[in-house]
């Protein structure tokens, strides 16, 4: 045994020492990276045991070229679990008395509670400079919002005024802006344009514009507030995202269109983030280093295998995560930390551990969990050529008095059937159809193989009720891929996933918009609260072939325990429950129990976007759309009573405590947020972050000085005497030294 591990090693060395016969520099890097493989290979063998396959693709730089993976291809390959929900009945086809009576009534009280909001309806010019605004994101304590313009200015919004006010502005290029995301501490902001430019902007100190605005500033102009311009702190090109130094330069395919941005959750000592996450057309990630302030991390940074440094344009360290081969549309993080999740264009979704068992040894990281979402439905269709089997029928021919012993018989063989028919427990019809003076009833049986089964098709005469015809088929399942896919994000808390997708019409549904909801924790799967919006064909057509839906997600609200989906389907608004599947807000008839929108007739551009914030002022909903020059903010404000929110909140701990025999539809946990604004006791003037990160400072000044040796103990006390002399600040930093 141990001859032939020598041997083995020994073989290993040769041929990676035959490389070095190149040119020296060419030779170290290919040796570097056979070694790292041959380690990769070893490392899956042990994780796998017999069953060990490679997907990763070789190419030779000279002539060879990789081809591009088909869909169809990925999926035979795939190694990871496909989620469905083709088999999830939604919540419009479930009537109340398939539910629990606890749930009705919750729902009930959902309605009411729903009814006595009101909606406040705010138009806020734009200048004609921004030509439109084209994407926003809500910082991560819904206090602010940011805005980008098709002419590539960027907008700050301070939501906690009402209607809201500018607080920052960037004069942009001409470059639409596409993209927005927030840091933590909501103090640096992310821009992606459409020429792949990522820019990374600071909310921090600030001085006042040196241009004229022109924004609207729907508050009073004698407040004394002045905007100011926001600090472009990084400035990446597209030809900055190649690889020059590590063993990813020589590689030809790395280099793609940035698609998607995030910062990355972890934070230095003072709360601030230095990692960015961007997404590539190709499916590859990078995480940057863009800040050398992260040197303090809350976690250790990951070190490539044999301290190999990657590195992008303008000298930025660089880590790749590579699995996916499609455009990646959402970076986020679950319950906004970790791991990772990204999701792709073609519905694959990823989950990612920043750990070194995640690293490769061919340098980059993988993925902890795969998961593919089948975005697909499945409905069914006779078989072609296949006879289908008159069981009964009540048409009788024949002379007078044959016909007349003919129909005695047929009424006799029709109770009979009738009998026959409600004996077999059919359930609820899986398609109805009907026509002249008769409805058909078509039953589907529970599990239907790729091979088909045996359809009942029972007709009945609307008058009389008694059965026309009863006729067995064989129908074979057919999935029906969705049509669009038309965007995807996570909730506020990061633990669900919302897809939005696009379906053409299929008996026997008609064409809709379906939101498929994926939990997060403890582990991935589609949760059973899907929810779908029926579409006319004029509806479906327009949603095809225009960016014409867009949705947004509120935050728990603490009365109903419920997060909202808010979304606009052409020129079309509605709130839907995440919990129940209520549709709670709608330009409805009166009659119907829900909050009540009133939009004039083309008020809503049909292409307009929106953005949900949930404040302590209440719900807002912001539209906008390109080549708009106005934008709409409507305010949902809660009225109701103090009994009715108990009532509903009652109602809804009702359902939740009750048996549910398993029942996924009852949410796991409730989270809300109330903004609060913190003093410290008897100092109301003192703002709380920006003292506390000046203890901090102080505390790693002294540090610094103690370790040089410039300051005595005596020369550090005078000097922080005199740097503090308020009493209140040397109580604290006592207190705090003493911690």
């Amino acid at each position: 045994m141990a001859f032939e591990a020598e041997t083995r090693s020994m073989l290993d060395t040769i041929i990676l020492n035959s490389f070095e016969l190149q040119s020296q520099s060419d030779g170290r890097s290919r040796v570097v990276l056979l070694n790292n493989a041959l380690s990769q290979m070893k490392k899956e063998v042990q994780k796998k045991g017999d069953v060990w396959s490679h997907s990763q693709t070789f190419s030779r730089e000279e002539s060879v070229q990789g081809t591009e993976i088909t869909v169809d291809e990925e999926e035979d390959t795939f190694d990871g679990t496909v989620l469905y929900f083709h088999d999830i009945t939604p919540f419009s086809d479930i009537p109340d008395t398939s539910l629990l009576s606890e749930q009705v009534d919750f729902q009930n009280e959902e309605s009411e509670f729903w009814m006595g909001n009101t909606v406040d309806l705010s138009t806020l010019p734009l200048p004609r400079r921004y030509k439109g605004i084209s994407c926003s994101a809500v910082s991560h304590n819904d206090s602010l919002i940011a805005l980008g313009t098709v002419q590539g200015d960027i907008l700050i919004w301070d939501l906690a005024t009402y209607p809201p006010r500018i607080l920052r502005t960037s004069r942009g290029k001409n470059a639409v802006v596409t993209q927005l995301h927030w840091s933590l501490d909501s103090s640096q902001v992310v821009s992606l344009n459409e020429y792949g430019v990522v820019t990374i902007w600071s909310l921090g100190d600030t001085v006042s514009i040196p241009y004229d605005v022109k924004s609207f500033e729907p508050v009073e102009l004698n407040l004394g507030f002045k905007p100011t311009s926001l600090i472009s702190l990084l400035t990446l090109e597209p030809n900055d995202f190649i690889f020059t130094q590590g063993l990813f330069s020589d590689s030809k395919d790395l280099t793609s269109e940035v698609t998607a941005v995030a910062f990355h959750p972890a934070v230095t000592l003072l709360g601030k983030q230095a990692f960015l996450m961007v997404g590539l057309n190709n499916g590859n990630i990078l995480r940057l280093k863009y800040n050398d302030v992260a040197s303090v991390m809350s976690f250790p940074q990951v070190h490539p295998t044999n301290g190999t440094t990657h590195m992008i344009g303008r000298d930025i360290d660089a880590e790749l995560f590579k699995a996916h081969h499609h455009r990646i549309v959402l970076i986020s993080f679950v319950n906004n930390i970790s791991p990772m999740v990204t999701v792709d264009d073609k519905g694959f979704i990823n989950l990612w551990e920043y750990s070194s068992e995640s690293l490769t040894g061919f340098g980059w990281f993988a993925p902890s969990i795969k998961y593919r979402l089948n975005m697909s439905e499945v409905t069914y269709r006779p078989v072609v050529g296949a006879l289908e089997k008159v069981e009964f029928t009540d048409v009788v021919k024949g002379p007078n008095q044959k016909q007349h012993r003919l129909r005695q018989e047929m009424t006799q063989k029709q109770k009979k059937v009738q009998r026959y028919i409600k004996s077999l427990h059919l359930g609820k019809p899986w398609q109805t159809d009907e026509m002249d003076d008769k409805i058909t009833h078509i039953f589907a049986p529970k599990n239907v193989p790729e091979s088909g089964s045996i359809f009942h098709c029972a007709t009945y005469h609307l008058a009389s009720g008694l059965l026309a015809s009863y006729v067995t088929k064989l129908y074979k399942p057919v999935e029906i891929p969705c049509s669009k896919f038309i965007s995807c994000t996570t909730n506020f808390a990061g633990t669900k996933l919302v897809f939005m997708l696009l379906f053409p019409k299929a008996e026997p549904q008609e064409a809709h918009v379906s939101f498929v909801i994926i939990n997060l924790e403890p582990a991935a799967a589609v949760s059973k609260n899907y929810i779908h919006v029926a579409l006319s064909k004029d509806d479906y057509d327009k949603c095809l072939h225009g960016s014409t839906c867009s949705f947004g997600m509120s935050q728990a609200i603490d009365a109903t325990g419920s997060e909202y989906i808010v979304a606009k389907v052409n020129s079309t608004l509605t709130a839907l429950s995440m919990t129940t599947g209520n549709e709670v807000m709608a330009d409805a008839e009166d009659g119907w129990v829900g909050c009540h929108l009133s939009f004039k007739k083309g008020q809503i551009p049909p292409t307009s976007k929106l953005e949900v914030v949930s404040t302590c002022k209440g719900l807002q909903v912001l539209l906008y759309a390109r080549r708009n020059n106005s934008a709409i903010l409507l305010h949902v404000r809660d009225e109701n009573t103090q009994e009715q929110r108990i009532r509903t909140w009652k109602a809804f701990r009702k359902w939740v405590h009750v048996d549910h025999q398993g029942d996924e539809r009852t949410p796991a946990t409730i989270q809300t947020i109330r903004q609060l604004c913190w003093t410290i006791d008897g100092h109301s003037d003192v703002h709380i972050q920006c003292f506390m990160e000046s203890l901090v400072h102080g505390m790693i000044d002294d540090a610094i000085q103690m370790v040089d040796g410039s300051f005595t103990d005596e020369q550090r006390q005078t000097f922080h005497a005199e740097k503090h002399s308020d009493s209140f600040f040397k109580e604290n930093i006592s207190v705090l030294r003493g911690h």
